[in-house]
């Protein structure tokens, strides 16, 4: 089909197109429907739900352990694990988060492995099923609650399956690491990704020394109770540690017998966590200094896997916060020799100590307003390449223009517009086209830039200008428009605005001609269809 040429659609054409456009506007609002409560990774109601499920995951990691071993022990302990009180309506708010939790994650948008947003439900959907889904699922049910409120609590079997289902719910701590490792893929401080790396180490700390400790109280409540010497009657059947007939052989009645003795009335908690978080701690820690010993074999074999963890676990946290505390910025490491130097050459040359001070001085300030040299915002994901073969012209005079061209390899000529001559050529490391990022100056291109032989270059837009560069890196914005302002007033103003006269004379021209074109079209048309009805 000719340019300007008539075309006449079909009534019967012009419905399906119709239609197909009304199909076409009722899917894209049905997308845009199915994206309106979507949360995104970086959003700031997201990541204040998941400090929430951080905090109650840290009340349920610490509160189960703690429970099963110092709490509900004594001599009604059957009776009282299913009781109602405050501890069990926090335990079931906090299941209930956990569920709501799992919906939130059913409309939580994700970046796949090539890090663009996932924003279509279905897809969502799937990504969650195939990977947390079940972990959460399980243990977001308050299994143990449905137990209670229709067991039979006098069922010492089933009183042992509720302690059970409660242990499994410390997995939960698998969450910390997965939200911690999100934010520390979208966070770009250094001082915030230096916390969140504190906050990690120390709660695995934390966490264990919890979990050695109940464990290391375990084995006290598990009790063995040997006949004393002096019984005269040796039936182990009628041993009874509190009738004065055995006496009780483990490591807490050995250091407090009276605290001991508190396990049956479930009083002095406070102190029992105490001694019990103490001896883990010099255990971890390889420490030991043996007022808190085992008394039995198990015991023993406790406080060995207990040493053996410690050597595990406590020798990575130190080391991981060592390495962090101790990591530097590349560029003050590279300040700091550059600081050695400077006072190196002046104590050789017995140059004054002001002199010095002062050139220290100088170097701080020059290291201060030039961050950009190492700076934790990455330029280069706003940079985008672009490969030019040999004679292909990047951009032509006149052309708006949208983003400036950084030279990585190869060689360009800039041509005037005027004569076609080369005003000049662009080898690596070199940049063009910056005028146009400035439309207050110019937003048309000044001359016609080719390639002399093979080059790629990398392309930075306008908006990631103005959006990212020019908040963080304000000295280069400054710098570059200064060297745009520079070159416009180099260029000469009157060839160029007679040249954008004449080639707009030219298309003024080339549009008047397709227009008469397109009514002597008409007319000729119009021409035929009336001779062929006086026929």
């Amino acid at each position: 089909m000719d340019a300007g040429e008539v075309v006449f659609i079909s009534p019967n054409v012009a419905f399906r197109l119709r239609v197909l456009a009304k199909r076409a506007r009722e899917r894209v609002a049905q997308k845009h429907r199915s994206q309106r409560f979507l949360l995104y990774p970086d959003s700031s109601l997201l990541i204040s739900w998941q400090v929430v499920s951080i905090i109650l995951i840290v009340w349920t990691i610490f509160e189960v352990p703690f429970t099963l071993v110092f709490v509900r022990n004594g001599q009604n302990s059957d009776q009282s694990w299913c009781t109602w009180d405050w501890i069990m309506v926090i335990n079931l708010v906090v299941d209930i988060c956990f569920m709501l939790d799992v919906v939130v994650n059913f409309n939580t948008s994700y970046l796949d492995s090539e890090a663009f947003l996932v924003k279509n439900r279905m897809d969502i959907a799937m990504h969650y099923l195939k990977s947390w889904f079940l972990l959460d699922f399980l243990t977001s049910l308050p299994i143990d609650s449905f137990l209670c409120a229709g067991g039979s609590e006098s069922n010492p079997g089933f009183l042992r399956v509720v302690k059970v289902i409660r242990l499994i719910k410390i997995v939960r701590f698998v969450r910390v690491k997965r939200i911690l490792s999100n934010w520390e893929l979208s966070i770009t401080s250094k001082i915030f990704l230096t916390i969140i790396r504190l906050f990690k180490f120390c709660m695995l700390m934390l966490f264990s020394m919890h979990l050695c400790g109940c464990l290391w109280m375990l084995m006290a409540i598990i009790d063995v109770c040997n006949v004393n010497p002096s019984q005269t009657s040796k039936n182990q059947q009628d041993c009874i540690c509190d009738a004065g007939g055995c006496y009780p052989n483990n490591w807490l009645a050995a250091y407090d017998l009276h605290m001991y003795e508190s396990i049956a009335t479930d009083s002095e908690l406070f102190p029992r966590y105490l001694v019990s978080i103490y001896f883990a701690t010099v255990t971890l820690t390889t420490v030991g200094y043996g007022d808190v010993v085992p008394v039995r074999d198990a015991e023993r074999a406790c406080a060995i896997f207990l040493t053996l963890c410690g050597a595990i676990v406590f020798a990575f946290c130190i080391g991981s916060i060592s390495s962090l505390v101790s990591q530097r910025n590349l560029t003050e490491t590279h300040i700091e020799s550059e600081l050695r130097t400077i006072q190196d050459f002046f104590r050789l040359k017995n140059l004054p100590r002001n002199l010095e001070i002062r050139a220290k001085q100088h170097l701080m300030h020059t290291a201060k307003s030039a961050q950009h040299l190492v700076h934790p915002c990455f330029m280069a994901e706003y940079l985008t390449p672009i490969f030019v073969q040999k004679d292909e012209i990047l951009f032509r005079a006149l052309d708006v223009g949208f983003e400036m061209y950084f030279v990585v390899e190869g060689e360009f000529e800039a041509w005037n517009v005027e004569d076609n001559k080369v005003l000049a050529k662009l080898g690596k490391g070199e940049y063009l086209g910056e005028i146009s990022l400035f439309p207050d100056i110019s937003t048309c291109r000044t001359s016609t830039v080719k390639a002399k032989i093979d080059s790629e270059v990398l392309s930075l837009r306008r908006d990631d200008f103005y959006n990212h560069i020019r908040p963080h890196f304000p000295d280069v914005y400054e710098a570059i428009k200064r060297l745009a302002i520079t070159k416009q007033r180099w260029l000469d103003s009157a060839i160029v605005k007679r040249y954008a006269r004449e080639k707009s004379q030219h298309r003024c021209d080339h549009i008047y001609n397709k227009i008469k074109e397109i009514q002597t079209r008409k007319l000729f048309v119009m021409s035929r269809s009336q001779k062929g009805r006086t026929s």
